[in-house]
């Protein structure tokens, strides 16, 4: 983990932020290995799903295949469905109020 955070530290591809969380949780599983220090195992595990997590969500982002436009097209397509209730229900609520 550690190896792979350094690497995407040196290509400056990703958020400081996520590269920050992964030498943190790199170097909290390479101090596991000190049997004084075990516990560190807990939070490099937990790290290593946020990191892991964190990370596939930014490579989603960034793809341009087709299955992810297809995604992103109904999510979108999701939020404008929501936006037009909203406006349709708060002008019904509207037209309620001067009705009575």
């Amino acid at each position: 983990m550690l190896l792979v955070t350094w690497g995407t530290v040196l290509a400056g591809r990703l958020p400081r932020a996520l590269n920050s969380l992964g030498v943190v949780v790199g170097v909290a599983g390479v101090l596991t290995v000190v049997p004084a220090l075990e516990g560190l195992g807990i939070g490099f595990r937990l790290g290593e799903m946020i990191w892991a997590a964190w990370l596939g969500i930014i490579m989603f982002r960034g793809s341009r295949s087709a299955a992810a436009r297809t995604v992103r097209a109904c999510f979108g397509a999701r939020d404008v469905v929501r936006r037009e209730v909203g406006r349709r229900f708060s002008s019904g609520v509207r037209f309620c109020k001067r009705m009575g």
